[in-house]
């Protein structure tokens, strides 16, 4: 299992019903110690009584995943 640090960015799979195995896009706040849970600030969610703040979480660490390498380009030659 890999080991997140503050900043890091992360990928956060969602446990709830109707999103059950969505990946949402966040950054780790505080890594808390324990049973490895995260603190993390979520890019694109919001908290629901304030909508112009976006979304801190503690979450457990199986649920962190490391974001994707960004997409590669490729050229042709003609």
């Amino acid at each position: 299992m890999a080991v997140f640090f503050k900043g890091d960015r992360v990928e956060v799979c969602s446990k709830e019903e109707g999103f059950w195995g969505s990946y949402y896009e966040a950054t780790v706040v505080l890594p808390l110690h324990g049973n490895t849970p995260y603190k993390v600030r979520y890019r694109n969610l919001v908290e629901e009584e304030d909508q112009t703040r976006p979304l801190v979480e503690i979450i457990s660490a199986d649920e962190v995943r490391p974001m994707p390498p960004p997409p590669t380009i490729e050229t042709t030659r003609t």
